[in-house]
């Protein structure tokens, strides 16, 4: 008997993971080898557009170039005036050629009425990976039996020996909480605060994306939620043990709460008590977390972020002090913080180092999928896109493959949106 494979879902699966590990995991940040993962990235997309998107209609691609026209106008403005050449490269396979191209799956996937195709995907490599890091956790951190079996020399901040098992996951960071000495689950990245950013995206599809991918399917207890996900993703952002991270999952939980439609009594009910459970989990969580990080500087480090960012931007409006360049906004840090170097805001980098105009680009992403909200009448939508906005803001990641598959959908949904406005507007004419 023959088994078939679906080319186009093993490349979607193949190019998701690739962008996972290119965002802050030991591999990515390894001072031994380089794994050349933006290269890599970018030769899957191709394969992945030549395979399962050659023979869209001509209306369809005439549509999306004329969008991205525009779009790469602006590229070269940035490429001229905000990026140096040792930075060629990496800015243009991700704004030039990553962006444009992943908007053109994503609109023939909404064409095909599967708008969700990827974050989907996305949601369930890393709930697989999160079951198996619980896993490690425990028998590597928690138990202690199970034996190291390599090293991977990466360089974060400092460069670090991580030990690794079997290459998928390792450890270095320790946090109080609850009066208690964690080691953190970081699974296979260079500190825990990386894997959350990768499990609240997941938790936030879970929660808002994956009722509109199941809307035939109410059945669940959580309207439209899958309950064992849910909990394995949960799970492993807890053992994370970091502070935004738990904000978030209960700040999602509230959200969640408040979208949840009551249809019976017994709903009613449910909705209740599972609202108890929230406040007082939450309460709980809120006190420890902020007696505890009050006794740090964790703090006063993320506000000195924010206003070093805003220093860094004054310098250069509107094309900010260089993509990429770290170095400018470091320049503009508060003495007290001489031994802490790293930066936490990717929305305050994207404005120091590319000014407004990189700004834009980001932003009219993020409002596509506003549009595309208001187009589908989705409370949901608008959820999801609220936590993306605060996972920026909080997280260093905006250069990552991640954050370009999301502005990707953005600007895909953006020319969907326009699109049927406009055949609505003729039709009534």
């Amino acid at each position: 008997m023959r088994i078939g494979i679906n080319r186009k879902s093993v490349l979607s699966y193949i190019l998701l993971l690739l962008c996972i590990l290119n965002c802050n995991s030991i591999y990515s940040t390894s001072r031994t080898i380089d794994y050349r993962f933006p290269e890599l990235t970018a030769a899957v997309l191709a394969f992945l557009v030549v395979i399962g998107y050659t023979k869209l209609k001509a209306s369809v691609v005439k549509r999306w170039l004329s969008y991205f026209i525009i779009y790469e106008v602006a590229i070269i403005l940035l490429l001229i005036n905000s990026v140096s050449s040792e930075k060629y490269i990496s800015f243009l396979v991700r704004f030039a050629a990553f962006i444009p191209l992943f908007a053109l799956c994503v609109v023939a996937e909404e064409k095909n009425g599967s708008p969700w195709y990827y974050l989907i995907k996305y949601r369930n490599l890393v709930c697989l990976y999160a079951f198996i890091s619980i896993v490690m956790w425990l028998l590597a951190c928690q138990l202690n039996i199970l034996p190291q079996t390599g090293v991977c020399q990466s360089s974060w901040g400092i460069d670090y020996n991580y030990p690794t098992y079997f290459g998928i996951f390792t450890y270095r960071q320790a946090q109080m909480f609850l009066g208690i000495k964690w080691v953190r689950n970081q699974g296979f990245f260079a500190e825990a605060p990386m894997y959350n950013l990768i499990l609240l995206i997941a938790v936030a599809i879970e929660l808002f994306i994956n009722p509109l991918y199941e809307n035939s399917n109410k059945a669940h207890i959580l309207d439209g939620v899958n309950l064992k996900r849910l909990v394995v993703l949960v799970i492993a952002d807890i053992t994370t043990f970091t502070t935004t991270g738990m904000i978030l999952l209960v700040a999602m939980g509230a959200l969640k709460y408040c979208l949840m439609k009551k249809k019976t009594s017994f709903d009613l009910i449910l909705k209740w008590i599972f609202g108890i459970g929230v406040v007082t989990v939450a309460l709980f969580i809120m006190n420890s977390l902020f007696w505890e990080k009050s006794t740090s500087s964790s703090w006063l480090v993320r506000s000195d972020d924010i206003l070093a960012g805003i220093k860094t931007w004054r310098q250069s409006p509107v094309f900010g002090m260089g993509y990429d360049m770290m170095e400018a906004i470091e320049k503009n840090f508060s003495s007290f913080r001489i031994y802490n170097m790293g930066y936490s805001s990717g929305f305050f980098s994207v404005l120091a180092q590319g000014g407004i105009l990189l700004m834009a680009i980001y932003i009219i992403g993020l409002i596509g999928f506003m549009m595309y909200g208001i187009r589908k009448k989705s409370y949901e939508l608008f959820a999801f896109l609220m936590v993306i906005v605060i996972i920026w803001v909080m997280t260093i990641f905006q250069n990552s493959f991640l954050m370009m598959i999301l502005l990707a959908h953005g600007y895909a949904f953006l020319i969907c949106s326009v699109s049927k406005s406009n055949v609505r507007t003729r039709s009534k004419e």
